[in-house]
């Protein structure tokens, strides 16, 4: 497919992040249906401890993407890059994609190097696989040192 590149930003803090998000978020309302924004995460405790606190307190109408398909309509979807395999939405929003440390190797497995290609491999993967659901716009945000898969 074709359409505009992903915009990429990186903030200095997680506050820097979730402002830039409120304040994109907020604008995409006036010219989208809730529904139609996603705004996924790696884990599921990243979203639940960044980002629905801080859409909630701001006012952002917002739901956890589960396995129910019975979700409110006016509101935006949230959830894991595992969770959205299989899914699209006009507007995808890929949050929290910094360095990781819960996402990497642990130290007594780096040490095997086929190992850690695997791990890299399935990393990039899964972040392929969220880029892509995006239909018509992708915005990739994070906060620290950004992530070596958006290289």
């Amino acid at each position: 497919m074709s359409g505009p590149s992903p915009e990429v930003r990186l903030f200095r803090t997680l506050h820097e992040e979730q402002g830039f998000l409120l304040a994109t978020i907020k604008d995409a309302l006036r010219d989208r249906s809730a529904e139609e924004i996603c705004l996924v995460t790696r884990t599921s405790h990243a979203l639940r401890r960044d980002y629905l606190p801080a859409l909630e307190e701001n006012g952002v109408p917002c739901a956890i993407t589960d396995k129910s398909s019975d979700l409110p309509k006016d509101k935006i979807r949230l959830a894991t890059m595992h969770r959205v395999k299989g899914l699209e939405f006009p507007f995808v929003i890929l949050a929290g994609t910094n360095r990781n440390p819960g996402t990497e190797l642990r130290d007594e497995t780096q040490s095997d190097a086929q190992a850690q290609v695997d791990h890299e491999t399935r990393e990039r993967s899964l972040l392929f696989v969220a880029a892509t659901r995006a239909r018509d716009r992708l915005l990739v945000t994070g906060f620290g040192e950004g992530s070596p898969y958006l290289i």
